[in-house]
């Protein structure tokens, strides 16, 4: 598995634009990320005004950079919680295997496994 790029600037970024020429994405201290003028000569939009769709990409870039580290985290939250669960089943399910203790403890670890996937899969504010 190939490391996870993190970004030069800091997160969280923020969209800014500063008067009707300029629009930025900024990061820490208020450094701009990327951006820069629209009017005039020699800016990377080649001297014209962007139509709005430059403005909704870097808005949308900002919020799903600023979004992907609780994305991770929650990624990496419910793949504990599934290992956990996997682990709790210890037992093949074969009914030449096991007594009436063995039944019991099975039960159990199922019980255990079941209750560690529904409250991996609950978010907050759900039901």
């Amino acid at each position: 598995m190939t490391a996870t790029p993190k970004p030069a600037t800091e997160l969280p970024w923020h969209y800014s634009n500063t008067n009707a020429e300029r629009e930025y994405v900024r990061g820490e201290n208020n450094q701009p990320v990327f951006g820069g003028h629209y009017t005039g000569h020699g800016n990377r939009y080649g001297g014209r005004k962007p139509n709005g769709h430059v403005t909704k990409d870097m808005k949308y870039i900002v919020h799903a950079c600023n979004t992907l580290p609780t994305l991770q985290a929650e990624v990496e939250r419910l793949r504990e919680a599934l290992e956990a669960a996997s682990e709790a089943v210890t037992m093949e399910l074969n009914p030449s295997n096991y007594d009436h203790d063995d039944v019991c403890l099975l039960n159990q670890q199922c019980i255990e496994a079941m209750l560690t996937i529904e409250a991996a899969l609950q978010t907050e504010g759900s039901e």
